[in-house]
């Protein structure tokens, strides 16, 4: 476990058009999703529908235009992860504009790598196929 977190930022290391990831400790993958579906923000209901072990690009794929959000679901240490598509998403950063995007994201990555002891594994989840769901609404 010694990817940390700050690939994250890099260009397309997950997908290219947006992903997000969710970090939750002491929760299940399942009960990661079901809070997820919970507090998407539109106006109705989310149910959660499993499709199998996916890629970043096959879930994509097969979210096409049908779906909102897609979830890869993994776990590593006492950390459940969701990484999430189907959004556009801006980098979370700090308040300085004359620093570029992505460097700002690194370093705020960095903090929370090191504050919180995270690290996620790279390869399973740029290139690996992980359990997946769709956010279908209710």
């Amino acid at each position: 476990m010694t990817d940390g977190t700050t690939w994250l930022a890099d260009r397309q290391s997950i997908a290219f058009g947006g992903y997000r990831v969710v970090l939750a400790c002491g929760l299940s993958p399942q009960e990661l999703v079901k809070r997820l579906a919970a507090t998407l923000l539109y106006d109705t209901e989310h149910i959660v529908v499993p499709v199998g072990d996916h890629t970043g690009a096959s879930l994509l794929e097969l979210m096409d235009d049908h779906y909102d959000v897609g979830l890869r679901l993994g776990s590593v240490g006492g950390w459940t992860y969701a990484v999430a598509y189907g959004e556009r998403l801006t980098a979370a950063g700090l308040p300085d504009p004359e620093r570029n995007r992505r460097e700002v994201h690194r370093a705020a990555l960095g903090v929370v790598e090191e504050f919180f002891g995270l690290s996620l594994p790279r390869d399973p989840i740029v290139s690996g196929a992980l359990p997946a769901v769709l956010l279908e609404p209710a």
